[in-house]
């Protein structure tokens, strides 16, 4: 599969992309963080596996809907506003090209998104397990599906998708021309 950048209509088939390599280098020589040792494919896969991972773990999130259901990537959206209330429809937010700039970074250093689940011999997700030595003692509690917290928490690149998805408490939304 070849490297394809998403573009503001979401006309690219098989996308697969949010961000150029010259966008990611870009952004970290402002940030004055040295990526030039990172070569092109690198970057490109690590780019690739930040935007597989912000379409699993905030593609259901994101406000608005998808263009189309043939669409390869969940952005950009119809009918979509940030938490301020702008229009962000027809359109790879910035925020989001940022978010996928820090997670790609993180993948570029070896540092997995989205980890498998530890599982138990019966295939279930574990929650947590215990083991006492002293009078043998075994304790497991299993997941009941995937939730938020089986994601790392990554506060920066976290922090520019929270203006990008659907707020779950109660606000008003205000539209802005």
């Amino acid at each position: 599969m070849s490297f394809l950048v998403q573009d503001d209509l979401g006309s690219v088939v098989g996308a697969n992309s949010y961000i150029t390599e010259a966008y990611f280098r870009a952004y970290f020589l402002d940030r004055g963080v040295d990526v030039s040792a990172s070569v092109t494919a690198d970057v490109e896969a690590a780019a690739i596996r930040a935007t597989d991972y912000i379409d699993f773990r905030w593609g259901s999130l994101i406000v608005g809907v998808k263009k189309a259901s043939s669409q390869s990537t969940q952005v950009p959206r119809l009918s979509a506003f940030d938490k301020d209330g702008y229009d962000i429809s027809n359109t790879i937010p910035e925020a989001l090209k940022k978010a996928c700039c820090e997670y790609a970074y993180r993948e570029l250093n070896g540092i997995s998104l989205s980890p498998d689940l530890v599982q138990s011999d019966t295939g279930q997700s574990v929650k947590s397990s215990k083991t006492k030595v002293d009078v043998i003692e075994v304790q497991t509690v299993f997941k009941d599906d995937y939730q938020e917290d089986d994601f790392k928490s990554y506060p920066k690149a976290d922090s520019l998708m929270s203006g990008l998805v659907k707020n779950t408490g109660s606000a008003q939304v205000v539209k802005r021309a």
